[in-house]
């Protein structure tokens, strides 16, 4: 473009210098009878003026595409300062970014577990990984890693009991004390699980825990995994090997072994959450939900399984039973306690 502008003035000045008048006392010059010089000089002032006015037209034409680009430029930024005000403001309006993801995660706002992870947040516990930005499905799946990190990190393995009695989740390498407690102080958390049910759909299975134990005592069985109960005192909630406990009761069987798990062994899901096989739920402590007035008479069981006094539940399997069970390959818990009775014999 500098080189055009330059091109222009020099040509500007060659025609000013070619205007100019001779003076008063100059000699005209002899007619030539031949005119090619003359016609020579004609045809390179109008090619100089024909590229003169090429350049000028070139840079008009750079001239305005330079204006175009600048408002086109002028335009993209106040479109920035708009966006850039009006994140301001809704950040202003919605509170912090803790709490907006919350009300984006629960269902239920405010609330009392929602209000604490905000706090979890704020101190950088949880959440850390996530961004406003992202999407709900981005959220979940976001979510979901970091519980699976903090398992990893933590070796969380755990209980994990559901709300309104959908079951445990339980670790095999669950540690506690183990005990021999008293059947009439233990409580099931199982409180579907009535006196009918272990009568008719689990008939056979409390007969062969019956028939083992009576043969073998109650060290022929693993013990169940127990708890203080968090609601009744000198009581403990059987959070896993409700089965057993029940065909214990039915079958008038006094002690029953026991690992007994501290408070802070076990882990309590949400109170929205809805048990799905292979998915880790978002869990609490007890002592947490102590805090946060969470209502544990939806996760804890405080009846015990009434047993009819009037009905008479049959000890011991038929011989012909017996006899049909095939020790090589048992099927379920009681034929499998059955089978390790015969080899001690």
């Amino acid at each position: 473009m500098k080189d055009l502008v330059l091109e222009w003035k020099r040509y500007l000045k060659e025609a000013d210098l070619t205007s100019v008048a001779p003076a008063s006392n100059a000699q005209t010059p002899p007619i030539s009878s031949t005119p090619a010089v003359k016609s020579s000089e004609n045809g390179d002032d109008l090619l100089k003026k024909q590229e003169a006015k090429k350049a000028l037209l070139d840079l008009q034409s750079a001239i305005a595409n330079i204006q175009t680009q600048a408002a086109k430029l002028q335009t993209a930024l106040q479109e920035a300062k708009k966006r850039k005000r009006a994140k301001v403001t809704k950040k202003k309006k919605s509170g912090d970014r803790c709490t907006r993801i919350a009300k984006r995660k629960y269902d239920v706002w405010p609330s009392a577990y929602a209000s604490g992870a905000v706090v979890k947040c704020r101190q950088g516990k949880i959440w850390k990984g996530i961004s406003e930005d992202m999407s709900d499905e981005e959220i979940d799946h976001a979510l979901l890693l970091e519980a699976i990190l903090h398992l990893k990190e933590s070796n969380n393995q755990k209980p994990i009991i559901y709300p309104n009695f959908q079951g445990i989740d339980y670790a095999d390498n669950g540690v506690g004390v183990e005990k021999t407690l008293k059947v009439k102080d233990c409580i099931g958390n199982e409180p579907n699980k009535d006196y009918k049910y272990f009568t008719t759909d689990k008939k056979d299975y409390v007969k062969g825990i019956i028939d083992s134990v009576s043969k073998n005592g109650i060290d022929a069985l693993p013990p169940v995994k127990a708890i203080k109960h968090p609601l009744l005192d000198d009581k403990y909630l059987v959070i896993d090997g409700n089965h057993r406990l029940g065909a214990y009761m039915l079958g008038n069987i006094s002690e029953i072994k026991a690992e007994v798990l501290n408070d802070d062994a076990i882990q309590l899901a949400t109170p929205d959450t809805k048990w799905k096989e292979g998915a880790i739920p978002e869990t609490m402590s007890l002592k947490d939900a102590k805090d946060q007035n969470i209502d544990l008479k939806k996760y804890f069981n405080t009846k015990q399984l009434e047993v009819k006094k009037t009905d008479k539940l049959e000890e011991k399997w038929s011989e012909k039973y017996k006899r049909s069970i095939d020790c090589k390959n048992p099927k379920g818990f009681s034929q499998k306690a059955h089978c390790q009775g015969k080899k001690k014999k």
